[in-house]
């Protein structure tokens, strides 16, 4: 099974981790077996990675390991150039990026994960429908609701509603965030069945720093899945 296909696939959960900033830390999650990585290209994020140093150590890592590029209004200008030196092989909107921008990634054939928060209106008109059209591997990431931060928060969110939400958007494979850490991680899988768990806080010892006793924790729990 490809990469791309172990990370895209509802019926077999991986663990993305998140705010990867570190050569170490990113060769050691390829080392435990994780499906992949997240690199957060946001400058306000606490957990930036500078575009020039990520381009040092994630094109060694090709085909090790998914390397997602995560970008919050930025993709336009930061994704290709990355994407074509081959320091990433997927892009993650976690803006307030549109469904054309969206559309334009998934037309040049860009793996593509959009990020939502879950919120009591549900998810954005037309956002699943634009993925169940496209051929290109794409996905959902429900995120908790934090106006302006995008992402990062350790805020847990209604697992009951993102169960709902997995179901609805199937065959689309539907990735839980939010407050993952191992404490609650298990419980997190089985109440939602998503596709995966994406985890950047609870895998930490710092932000940006990751702990890999809780990243072991985690990735035990995806060799007892069925």
């Amino acid at each position: 099974m490809t990469l791309l296909a172990q990370f895209f696939d509802p019926d077999h959960p991986s663990l993305k981790v998140c705010g990867i900033t570190s050569e170490d830390d990113a060769t050691r999650l390829v080392r435990h077996g994780v499906a992949a990585l997240g690199v957060n290209f946001w400058p306000r994020s606490k957990r930036y990675c500078d575009p020039a140093e990520a381009r040092v150590f994630l094109p060694s890592l090709a085909g090790q390991i998914l390397r997602v590029g995560v970008f919050v209004n930025n993709a336009r200008e930061l994704a290709p150039g990355l994407l074509a030196d081959n320091s990433i092989d997927a892009v993650q909107l976690h803006g307030d990026e549109t469904l054309a921008e969206l559309a334009h990634f998934l037309e040049l054939g860009v793996p593509t994960i959009r990020a939502v928060a879950l919120t009591p209106e549900g998810l954005p008109s037309g956002l699943v429908e634009s993925l169940a059209e496209s051929s290109t591997p794409s996905a959902l990431l429900l995120d908790a609701h934090a106006p302006g931060v995008y992402g990062g928060t350790g805020r847990t969110i209604d697992w009951e509603a993102a169960a709902q939400a997995v179901q609805d958007c199937l065959p689309i494979p539907v990735f839980l965030a939010g407050g993952i850490k191992p404490e609650n991680a298990r419980r997190a899988l089985e109440v939602t069945r998503p596709a995966g768990l994406d985890v950047a806080s609870g895998s930490e010892s710092a932000p940006g720093v990751k702990d890999f006793g809780k990243v072991s924790e985690l990735q035990a729990l995806f060799h007892t899945q069925p």
